[in-house]
């Protein structure tokens, strides 16, 4: 129930600051209209971006009213919009833990702001934990594990990797995506979440180069 209210909470917050941003823009834009300030051939323009922005803001409101119903239920949690941004950051701090004998450090790229996705809370901080997990296992004595989160185009991207020693990238392939029992439970969980991210409308990728480390790739659908 913590995770139901959690969710909820960070989802009215995301909701309340894009409701803000939109209506401040449509009352602008309103309030230039009315005092005459936009010449006569931008009335067009500036008509059709309020026009926009109310579309919109009905939609998103509409998006959101079937996660903040108090109908919602705990079973429902599989695919949600959640914050990956905090996930992520506690998975890195969890790793950080278990990992000082390798002197190992984590470079996070990210944006100031990440939008929500869907996917699942719990599922997902275990996906993020089983990649750091298998690339600190690789990594090269005081080398660096990079994470770098980018969005574009509805989607939300978070690329891992590291300077390791790697495997043959066709046994990563099996393990990953194939149906071999992969051989540690991280990438267990690996193959698991897979399968998991592309339940979510994501894409899930993974490579290997012999002498020179792995890269996971996790593209997750824009909810807000």
């Amino acid at each position: 129930m913590a995770t139901l209210h959690e969710m909820k909470h960070q989802l009215t917050g995301r909701l309340c600051t894009q409701l803000r941003n939109d209506l401040a823009t449509i009352d602008l834009s309103w309030s230039l209209l009315g005092a005459g300030a936009v010449p006569q051939g931008s009335h067009k323009e500036i008509a059709e971006l309020i026009q926009t922005k109310v579309r919109q803001t009905v939609r998103m409101l509409s998006d959101c009213q079937q996660y903040l119903s108090v109908e919602t239920d705990v079973d429902d949690l599989e695919r949600l919009p959640v914050d990956p941004k905090g996930l992520l950051t506690a998975a890195i701090e969890e790793l950080k833990a278990d990992r000082t004998q390798k002197s190992l450090s984590f470079r996070l790229m990210e944006p100031r702001f990440v939008c929500h996705v869907f996917a699942s809370v719990t599922r997902l901080k275990e996906l993020f934990k089983a990649i750091l997990a298998v690339l600190c296992q690789d990594a090269t004595e005081a080398s660096t594990i990079l994470i770098r989160v980018t969005q574009n185009d509805g989607v939300v991207a978070f690329d891992f990797s590291n300077l390791g020693f790697g495997i043959p990238n066709e046994v990563l392939q099996q393990y990953v995506l194939g149906e071999q029992t992969a051989a540690s439970p991280e990438l267990q969980t690996i193959q698991a979440g897979a399968k998991w991210v592309q339940a979510w409308g994501g894409m899930f990728e993974a490579y290997s180069n012999v002498g020179l480390g792995m890269h996971f790739t996790i593209h997750l659908v824009i909810f807000l």
